[in-house]
């Protein structure tokens, strides 16, 4: 098998598009050079910042500790949300330092500020980067648990490049574990999405993590092919760790195909920038992978020495107490976490009782409110009552009177009058008419037998029409007495005739008690 085409490739892979590269960073420095104040700074530093962790580590560590240094010297300076996301850029330095405990505590404290202000997206990045540093623990059930976090969060607010990110990440645990199968299938779901939302920085992020996919697969072309491409974007975007990636997987492409010289420049390579940029981690794998290539060299003092060099920085990155100490900072999160749980269980169960008692002296408040009310309303009404038994009783006094003087007087003023106090009265009820009728009886106690004795049958508004009339009473009057409308009236007397069978010159009553005698 021949490689010296990508050997070509890589001697002539030039930064064609590195004056876009220099444009971008230019303008974010002309930003943070015009920002005239300290929150405008601070933003700036940030954006810089974190541009400069793909592209010059050692300077983006500087930005993001100076933006820190000045956001705890003036408090005021930028909002909590911002002290956030340089806790998240400060988690990141560490964590590319191989510094991962105190990665962890970073996270945590901006993971602590996310939740209290239910920012889903930014908690799903904080899950995600402690599912890494996990990852770089090799505490693979940690790991895919924070992955498993961040996947459930970005899905709840349908962050489509969150989503492929965390499933890139559990492919890549899975093929950590050897189980190809299931990587490729992440990989592939993650892929779809990168290629669905067009996020060509996504699409190359896959590609490196199928590199080593492939070369597990021993399908070592595709490896080789898609690492070259890699190696060259990384180049063009001066993209560090990136680049470092590439050169330790192309040195293992060709370890796999026995070319060791060929790997062992692409390991020096990647050292010499691990080294220059501060990468330990992967200056512990450069380490050990030129351990093993000098050992198939036979130079086993060389191999010797850079396994040395390799346990160094390795138990340094992975040693019992760093392990520990990442236990106990999650572990006083969870506490932290289920202490605010609890206060605020405790809070709610206050504001529970304290919106119980209000509502209990509402209830109370308005209870008498209402008692008042009806206890007033009953007051009124029986008053009412009262007033309406005086009325009925000084208007039934007023008939009997005016009845009486009727029927004992024989003084025709005295009549008259008494016949004027009965127009006076309104007689609207049952009752006064049953009152009415009474007085009229004893004035006239024959006047019903002869309406019993005669062959028609009256209804009650034609008796009532009847009993006024025999009172001499006009239409008008006995409209005005019963509160009807003279129509009424005549219509009543109408029917009478017809009923009779009558003409209008024969007045009625003379009519009943001629015929009723006869």
């Amino acid at each position: 098998m021949k490689y010296s085409c990508f050997l070509l490739v890589l001697l002539f892979t030039t930064f064609s598009f590195s004056q876009e590269i220099d444009t971008t960073l230019v303008q974010l420095e002309e930003k943070l050079a015009n920002s005239t104040s300290e929150t405008e700074k601070i933003k700036a530093m940030l954006v810089l910042g974190e541009y400069e962790l793909d592209h010059n580590f050692s300077r983006a560590e500087y930005i993001i500790t100076e933006a820190f240094d000045l956001s705890q010297k003036n408090k005021n300076a930028v909002t909590d949300h911002y002290k956030a996301l340089i806790q998240i850029q400060l988690g990141v330095l560490k964590r590319r330092k191989s510094e991962h405990a105190a990665a962890i505590k970073h996270y945590l404290t901006a993971l602590d500020f996310f939740e209290r202000e239910k920012d889903t997206a930014n908690m799903a990045d904080v899950y995600h980067n402690i599912g890494t540093v996990h990852k770089f623990q090799k505490d693979f059930t940690a790991s895919f648990s924070n992955y498993d976090k961040s996947l459930q969060l970005n899905r709840s607010i349908n962050n489509k490049e969150g989503i492929a990110l965390a499933l890139l990440m559990k492919g890549s645990n899975y093929r950590a574990l050897k189980k190809l199968d299931s990587a490729e299938i992440y990989y592939k779901k993650c892929k779809d999405i990168f290629v669905a939302i067009n996020d060509s920085k996504g699409l190359q992020q896959v590609n490196n993590f199928l590199v080593l996919l492939y070369l597990r697969m021993n399908k070592v072309e595709e490896a080789l092919q898609l690492n070259q491409s890699n190696i060259a974007i990384a180049k063009k975007n001066n993209e560090k760790l990136n680049l470092v990636t590439n050169y330790i997987k192309a040195s293992d492409i060709y370890y796999k195909e026995k070319e060791y010289r060929i790997a062992g420049k692409y390991i020096d390579s990647a050292l010499k920038l691990s080294k220059k940029e501060g990468f330990k981690d992967r200056i512990a794998f450069a380490y050990g992978k030129k351990s093993r290539l000098w050992y198939k060299l036979e130079n086993y003092k060389s191999a010797y020495f850079s396994h040395r060099k390799y346990k160094s920085y390795s138990d340094s990155l992975f040693n019992i107490d760093n392990t520990k100490k990442i236990q106990e900072l999650e572990l006083k999160f969870k506490f932290q976490q289920e202490k605010r749980e609890v206060q605020l269980l405790a809070d709610n169960e206050s504001a529970k009782k304290k919106i119980y008692l209000i509502l209990f002296i509402i209830t109370l408040i308005l209870s008498a409110i209402i008692a008042f009310l009806v206890k007033r309303d009953f007051k009124y009404k029986k008053r009412l009552l009262e007033l309406e038994n005086k009325t009925l009783l000084r208007e039934k006094e007023q008939i009997t009177k005016a009845f009486n003087q009727l029927q004992n007087s024989t003084n025709a003023e005295e009549r008259i009058k008494a016949k004027q106090e009965i127009l006076k009265l309104k007689i609207l009820t049952d009752d006064d008419w049953l009152h009415f009728r009474d007085k009229f009886e004893l004035l006239h106690p024959n006047f019903f037998n002869l309406l019993k004795d005669s062959n028609f049958q009256f209804t009650k508004s034609e008796i009532r029409f009847l009993i006024l009339k025999k009172l001499d009473l006009e239409t008008k009057e006995i409209a005005n007495m019963t509160g009807v409308s003279n129509d009424s009236v005549l219509k009543t007397q109408y029917r009478l005739r017809k009923k009779l069978d009558i003409a209008k010159t024969i007045e009625i009553i003379s009519f009943l008690e001629h015929s009723t005698q006869n």
